[in-house]
């Protein structure tokens, strides 16, 4: 198998794969983009410049390689969990910006209205 070279100039595709004006026009109206007259040709060059990268990769000979679903092994591998030191109520309450009736208060973070 050998892979196309990212270096190498996309391939261009045939003249019935390049993007006609209409389907850029149709593409930009589903992305809810306003294209200006000027910027169409280069936006149409550059997809059609992707278009040939993808027949180059369609020409790859896939036979017979497995699906990758990730390039790494997944570990699993967590450590123990072992109760450690802790802190006394008294002592957080000291580290703590502001506290009332024993607990640690907080400015709010929700409307609750």
């Amino acid at each position: 198998m050998t892979a196309p070279d990212p270096t190498a100039p996309a391939a261009q595709p045939a003249q019935a794969d390049r993007l006609s004006s209409e389907q850029l026009q149709h593409l930009a109206f589903l992305a809810r983009l306003e294209l200006k007259p000027q910027e169409e040709e280069a936006i149409k060059e550059e997809l059609n410049d992707l278009l040939g990268y993808f027949q180059q990769l369609q020409a790859v000979d896939t036979g017979g390689v497995e699906p990758l679903q990730r390039p790494l092994p997944l570990s699993g591998e967590l450590r123990a969990d072992e109760p450690g030191m802790t802190l006394s109520q008294a002592e957080v309450l000291a580290l703590a910006p502001a506290s009332e009736q024993g607990f640690v208060r907080l400015p709010r973070t929700l409307d609750t209205e």
